[in-house]
Protein backbone atom coordinates (compact mmCIF):
# COMPACT_ATOMS: atom_id res chain seq x y z
CA UNK A 1 0.00 0.00 0.00
CA UNK A 2 1.10 3.43 -0.91
CA UNK A 3 1.82 6.08 1.51
CA UNK A 4 0.96 9.46 2.26
CA UNK A 5 4.92 11.09 1.71
CA UNK A 6 5.37 8.50 -1.53
CA UNK A 7 4.31 11.68 -4.09
CA UNK A 8 1.00 9.76 -5.69
CA UNK A 9 -1.82 11.16 -4.17
CA UNK A 10 -5.82 8.97 -4.36
CA UNK A 11 -8.24 10.01 -6.26
CA UNK A 12 -11.53 11.54 -4.39
CA UNK A 13 -14.22 11.29 -7.11
CA UNK A 14 -14.44 10.77 -10.77
CA UNK A 15 -16.54 13.84 -11.91
CA UNK A 16 -17.93 14.36 -15.39
CA UNK A 17 -17.88 17.70 -16.89
CA UNK A 18 -20.21 17.95 -19.70
CA UNK A 19 -19.62 21.81 -21.05
CA UNK A 20 -19.08 22.94 -24.87
CA UNK A 21 -16.57 25.59 -23.85
CA UNK A 22 -13.12 24.33 -24.28
CA UNK A 23 -11.75 27.34 -21.72
CA UNK A 24 -14.19 25.96 -19.25
CA UNK A 25 -13.65 22.35 -19.83
CA UNK A 26 -9.76 22.81 -19.81
CA UNK A 27 -10.22 25.42 -15.93
CA UNK A 28 -12.49 22.58 -14.48
CA UNK A 29 -10.88 20.07 -15.27
CA UNK A 30 -6.75 21.30 -14.52
CA UNK A 31 -9.01 22.61 -10.89
CA UNK A 32 -10.36 18.99 -10.16
CA UNK A 33 -7.04 17.30 -11.18
CA UNK A 34 -5.56 19.99 -8.85
CA UNK A 35 -8.26 18.98 -6.01
CA UNK A 36 -7.69 15.52 -6.04
CA UNK A 37 -10.34 13.99 -8.33
CA UNK A 38 -10.50 12.84 -11.68
CA UNK A 39 -11.86 14.59 -14.80
CA UNK A 40 -14.28 13.37 -17.30
CA UNK A 41 -15.10 15.62 -20.07
CA UNK A 42 -17.66 15.78 -22.68
CA UNK A 43 -18.66 18.64 -24.74
CA UNK A 44 -22.33 18.21 -25.50
CA UNK A 45 -24.98 15.54 -24.14
CA UNK A 46 -24.35 12.78 -26.77
CA UNK A 47 -21.01 12.62 -25.57
CA UNK A 48 -21.79 12.78 -22.06
CA UNK A 49 -24.29 9.85 -22.02
CA UNK A 50 -21.32 7.73 -24.00
CA UNK A 51 -18.91 8.85 -21.12
CA UNK A 52 -21.76 7.03 -18.44
CA UNK A 53 -21.28 4.36 -20.55
CA UNK A 54 -18.20 3.24 -19.61
CA UNK A 55 -17.40 4.97 -16.63
CA UNK A 56 -19.34 5.71 -13.09
CA UNK A 57 -18.77 9.52 -12.09
CA UNK A 58 -19.70 10.47 -8.59
CA UNK A 59 -20.63 13.71 -9.95
CA UNK A 60 -21.70 15.55 -12.55
CA UNK A 61 -21.02 18.87 -13.73
CA UNK A 62 -23.44 20.09 -16.30
CA UNK A 63 -23.69 23.00 -18.63
CA UNK A 64 -27.33 24.24 -19.35
CA UNK A 65 -26.96 25.59 -23.04
CA UNK A 66 -25.41 22.98 -24.96
CA UNK A 67 -24.97 22.72 -29.17
CA UNK A 68 -27.28 19.13 -29.23
CA UNK A 69 -29.31 19.18 -26.31
CA UNK A 70 -30.29 21.40 -23.50
CA UNK A 71 -28.90 20.36 -19.90
CA UNK A 72 -31.80 20.81 -18.24
CA UNK A 73 -33.36 18.12 -20.34
CA UNK A 74 -30.02 16.15 -20.17
CA UNK A 75 -30.69 16.58 -16.17
CA UNK A 76 -33.89 15.28 -16.76
CA UNK A 77 -33.18 12.05 -18.31
CA UNK A 78 -30.41 11.15 -15.80
CA UNK A 79 -33.18 11.66 -12.78
CA UNK A 80 -35.02 8.86 -14.55
CA UNK A 81 -32.26 6.71 -15.17
CA UNK A 82 -31.73 3.96 -12.54
CA UNK A 83 -27.80 4.37 -13.13
CA UNK A 84 -27.88 8.08 -12.33
CA UNK A 85 -30.87 8.71 -10.60
CA UNK A 86 -28.89 9.46 -7.25
CA UNK A 87 -25.88 10.96 -9.00
CA UNK A 88 -25.18 14.51 -7.17
CA UNK A 89 -25.44 17.08 -10.55
CA UNK A 90 -24.11 20.31 -10.46
CA UNK A 91 -25.98 22.86 -13.26
CA UNK A 92 -23.33 25.01 -14.54
CA UNK A 93 -23.97 28.51 -16.92
CA UNK A 94 -23.76 32.19 -17.70
CA UNK A 95 -27.74 32.48 -18.61
CA UNK A 96 -28.77 35.84 -17.16
CA UNK A 97 -31.22 35.72 -15.44
CA UNK A 98 -29.85 32.82 -13.63
CA UNK A 99 -31.99 29.41 -14.24
CA UNK A 100 -31.67 28.34 -10.74
CA UNK A 101 -35.34 27.60 -10.19
CA UNK A 102 -35.25 25.60 -13.77
CA UNK A 103 -32.35 24.02 -12.62
CA UNK A 104 -33.66 22.38 -9.41
CA UNK A 105 -36.79 21.55 -11.23
CA UNK A 106 -35.32 19.52 -13.55
CA UNK A 107 -33.50 17.54 -10.76
CA UNK A 108 -29.73 19.12 -9.53
CA UNK A 109 -28.63 19.15 -6.27
CA UNK A 110 -26.83 22.47 -6.89
CA UNK A 111 -26.82 25.75 -9.48
CA UNK A 112 -23.36 27.48 -10.08
CA UNK A 113 -23.36 30.65 -12.15
CA UNK A 114 -20.15 31.16 -14.72
CA UNK A 115 -17.70 32.97 -14.15
CA UNK A 116 -17.46 29.79 -11.60
CA UNK A 117 -16.14 30.70 -8.38
CA UNK A 118 -13.40 27.84 -7.65
CA UNK A 119 -13.78 28.37 -3.70
CA UNK A 120 -17.72 28.08 -4.38
CA UNK A 121 -16.98 25.11 -6.51
CA UNK A 122 -14.90 23.36 -3.72
CA UNK A 123 -17.65 23.83 -1.49
CA UNK A 124 -20.29 22.83 -3.24
CA UNK A 125 -18.46 19.29 -4.30
CA UNK A 126 -17.36 18.52 -0.50
CA UNK A 127 -21.09 19.05 0.54
CA UNK A 128 -22.50 16.49 -2.15
CA UNK A 129 -19.33 14.26 -2.22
Amino acid sequence: MLGKDDGVRDVMAKILIVDDEEMTLEMLSTFLELSGHQPLTAMDTQQGWSVLGYEQPQAILLDIQLPDKNGLEMCRELRQDERTVHLPIVMISAHAPPMIEQAMSAGADEYLAKPIKLKTLQATLDSLL
